[in-house]
């Protein structure tokens, strides 16, 4: 069974890997501007919209999150 701070590391490398996994997906979304905005005829406004719905839903489940911790 795992001690108090095996627990403690394990929480805190599993919120490590989950904050790179989402760095990393920001990054992927930003750099598929382009052909997402070509594929779906978005203008530069539009995508705009977009990028900040994606943001806010991420913002908005991380605060709660945050504070379960």
């Amino acid at each position: 069974m795992p001690t108090r701070g095996n627990k403690r590391f394990l929480v805190v490398a599993a919120l490590f890997l989950l904050s790179l996994i989402l760095y990393i997906d920001r990054a992927a979304i930003s750099s598929a501007k382009a052909a997402m905005a070509a594929e779906l005829a978005l203008s530069d406004t539009e995508m705009g919209l977009v990028f900040g719905g994606i943001f806010s839903g991420v913002r908005l489940c991380a605060n709660p999150l945050g504070m379960a911790c």
